[in-house]
């Protein structure tokens, strides 16, 4: 009677009534297992399918963020009364689940009763009880999986991995009995649904499903800050205690294999293995069995109900397959694998980002053969680890990742070149090159799939489609002129002047130095992102006018000459524009161009044959000197607070440090100089004096010879003439006794005395307006 109004139209009302019935067919079958054990263990297995499905409760499947639960589904769950109603719907869930595994645990044991006696049964009749059996294991997997679903939405841990261990467990043994079990061709699906007993594809996508749980909980656990506790081997209830019992004893080694999948570790390198492990196990799952329309067509009338998933899914694939950037439409199951491929991606992704510190670590350590083979090592995994998760976002069509992972694989052969590097230190090697091109490549192919997406977006009319690229395509666009510039660098520091010309070497430099400049003016203009950006720009343009200072002096040609020093001192003049923005913070770099430009100028001088140019070329080098006292300022500021630092610190001069209080020394945003850096700010003070000295030099005897080069007449001295030329005299003369103070011994009181006088000597020489008068 039960199953007759089970496969009547009216099913939904006669729910209670059915179950009624089930239940006395259980009571007075319950004493009499020997005497009709299928119809039983049937009844049971009925009831455990009333109680899972007797609602809306069936688990669609799980995707994490990206869900596919229908809008209407989805606007259903939003438009709850309260959190109470919500709380109570999830506890008669809870409930009707548990009935289901009590109902199938009792089926079980029906089975473990009659297992001792299949020899004595006829074929047809064991045929029938591993029928009934399929159908009952069937609904503990799908009442594990329902309660493990629930309990990972609500972030209970420990529930969730037992759930796991009980569905995977379930799942095994599904497998192994039904390879045992052979269908005749007159079980119809329709029968086989309403027996309880699922299509193929619904329960392989059940474990496809678990497994990414697994996974996604396993990341969770990981980037959580301060995890929950959780078991590696979870409380499991005397029910599911039983139930493993039972599976074990009807299949050993039944359990083994999935073992590891619910395993957690607190090694991030273990942890990303086995997340891999389960989304990879899910994909080929998911890829191996047909859609699930095709089985849910076989089942007949009753199961059409279940084909209107697919039409509910329609518009919520149609919104997820635009936002991949395709146009046209996907199917449920193409999308699901395009997800999981995702998953699949990034954790192949971090992986890879993983071993790539490693690589940085071990380019820290040196340059022995044992280092060289670890870094060889850890490379080409992390290139395989880049390579899978590039495969995984192209298969998925996922463009934005795509980039990234390029991005990943561009600093990979970056590092690789700087390797090579440390190996042949003084020396630009063709494999060094070939592995910046390399990176170049990969960083060319990103911005491209970036500019894609782009187009792709703006086609589509998707809104806000600017601000979901600059971020990505900003980064990419940085690191590319980070790869510009050091390459650059290599070149310029250690040319390959076997391979190539000094002219073709130059060529190369310059090209090299304006992609760079053009990528960094793109993200200064456009970001926030100005000290990084300021700083880069500045020193690209530090280095070409270098490039152009060095080749000046090795030059004869006039004409060339006279273009080189043009070239230099433009890019000079942009180099400190860039570095006066930040002046506060890198006050050294400023100072170093300064110096640059002036000694261009000083060199400049020294061709000069003609008194009146010469007059003029000096007092261009003056006015480039006047500009170091911004620099100079800040640097002695920042000696002044580091001395007395040093007093306070020393209790025998307290007095002293009590003093040096007492004059307010303004504050900087300068941190206390290092060693490197006092070193620097030595060599800068000693070639800021001695160029000092050389234009004062200059002056003077400009000012002591005749006007016309052809006449041996000295010029007429005017009282002002006599005046400055008195007055340099004196500076000269302090300018050669700064020249002498050796710093040595307390190097911070030395250095700070000696840019104290070489900022009193250039104030001094602005006070006497000599750049006027040379004029």
């Amino acid at each position: 009677m039960a199953t007759n109004l089970m496969q009547g139209d009216g099913f939904s009302e006669h729910n209670i009534t059915v179950k009624r019935l089930l239940k006395n067919c259980v009571g007075l079958l319950d004493k009499k297992i020997d005497v009709e054990p299928i119809m039983l263990s049937s009844a049971l297995g009925m009831l455990s399918t009333l109680f899972l499905f007797n609602s809306d409760s069936s688990p669609l499947p799980y995707i994490g963020k990206d869900s596919l639960l229908p809008k209407d589904r989805l606007s259903k769950q939003k438009d709850a009364p309260n959190e109470c109603h919500i709380n109570e719907e999830n506890s008669l869930l809870c409930e009707n689940e548990t009935s289901a595994l009590t109902f199938c645990l009792s089926g079980l044991r029906v089975f473990q009763h009659c297992t001792k006696k299949l020899e004595q049964m006829s074929a047809q009749m064991c045929g029938e009880i591993m029928t009934v059996q399929l159908q009952i294991v069937s609904n503990m997997i799908v009442a594990y999986f329902q309660q493990a679903y629930r309990a990972f939405s609500n972030e209970q841990h420990e529930v969730s991995i037992r759930c796991f261990m009980m569905t995977l467990l379930c799942y095994e043994y599904w497998k192994q009995l039904n390879e045992q079990c052979k269908y005749s061709n007159e079980t119809s699906p329709t029968k086989m649904f309403m027996l309880g007993h699922k299509p193929h594809c619904y329960l392989d996508e059940i474990f496809a499903n678990t497994l990414i749980m697994c996974g996604d909980l396993k990341l969770n656990i990981l980037q959580n800050k301060n995890p929950q506790r959780v078991w590696n081997s979870p409380n499991l209830t005397n029910e599911d205690l039983e139930i493993k019992q039972i599976l074990k004893e009807n299949f050993a080694g039944v359990g083994e294999k999935y073992k590891d999948v619910t395993r957690i570790s607190d090694d991030v390198e273990q942890t990303l293995a086995s997340c891999r492990s389960c989304y990879q196990t899910a994909y080929t799952h998911l890829t191996s069995y047909k859609p699930m329309k095709t089985a849910y067509d076989k089942a007949g009338t009753k199961v059409n109900e279940l084909d209107g998933l697919e039409d509910k899914h329609t518009s919520k694939i149609q919104n997820l397959g635009t936002k991949l950037g395709k146009k046209q439409e996907m199917s449920g199951q193409q999308l699901f694998l395009a997800l999981v491929s995702r998953k699949l991606g990034h954790v192949a992704n971090e992986q890879g980002a993983l071993e790539l510190s490693k690589a940085v670590a071990l380019l820290q350590q040196g340059t022995t053969d044992e280092i060289f083979a670890k870094e060889k090592a850890v490379w080409e995994l992390c290139f395989s680890q880049f390579e899978t998760a590039l495969s995984s976002f192209k298969s998925a069509k996922d463009d934005t990742n795509q980039a990234l992972v390029l991005s990943n694989l561009g600093k990979l052969m970056r590092i690789c070149a700087q390797s090579f590097a440390q190996a042949n230190k003084y020396n630009f090697t063709f494999h060094e090159q070939h592995l910046y091109e390399k990176a170049l490549d990969y960083y060319q192919k990103a911005l491209t799939s970036q500019r894609k997406v782009k187009e792709i977006k703006q086609t589509l009319n998707i809104d806000n489609c600017e601000t979901l690229v600059p971020s990505v395509r900003d980064n990419i666009s940085w690191e590319l002129s980070s790869t510009y510039f050091s390459m650059a660098k290599r070149i310029q520091d250690n040319a390959p002047i076997g391979l190539k010309t000094p002219d073709e070497i130059e060529r190369q430099i310059v090209d090299l130095m304006n992609k760079s400049l053009k990528h960094c003016s793109d993200i200064w203009k456009k970001t926030q992102k100005t000290d990084l950006t300021v700083l880069r720009c500045g020193e690209i343009h530090a280095r070409l006018a270098s490039l152009h200072h060095n080749s000046f002096q090795k030059s004869t040609d006039f004409g060339k000459r006279r273009h080189l020093k043009a070239l230099g001192e433009n890019h000079y003049n942009k180099a400190c524009t860039f570095y006066l923005q930040v002046l506060n913070k890198h006050p050294t770099a400023l100072l170093r161009v300064e110096i640059e430009r002036v000694a261009l100028q000083e060199q400049f001088i020294t061709s000069i044959s003609s008194t009146s140019r010469k007059l003029k070329a000096i007092s261009d080098g003056f006015k480039y000197l006047l500009p170091c006292v911004k620099p100079l300022n800040i640097i002695i500021q920042t000696l002044k607070e580091t001395v007395l630092c040093s007093k306070v610190n020393d209790d025998s001069n307290f007095k002293t440090a009590q003093t040096w209080q007492k004059s307010s020394v303004p504050k900087n945003n300068l941190q206390k100089p290092g060693p490197e850096c006092m070193e620097e700010w030595c060599k800068l003070s000693g070639i800021l004096n001695q160029i000092t000295l050389s234009l004062l030099l200059y002056f003077l005897k400009a000012m002591q010879a005749p006007v016309n080069s052809l006449s041996a007449k000295k010029p007429h001295i005017s009282p002002q003439r006599t005046n400055i030329y008195t007055s340099c005299k004196d500076i000269y003369a302090r300018t050669l006794r700064c020249n002498a103070i050796i710093i040595n011994g307390n190097m911070n009181e030395l250095l700070l005395k000696k840019m104290d006088n070489i900022q009193e000597i250039i104030q001094d020489l602005e006070k006497q307006n000599i750049c006027q008068f040379c004029v």
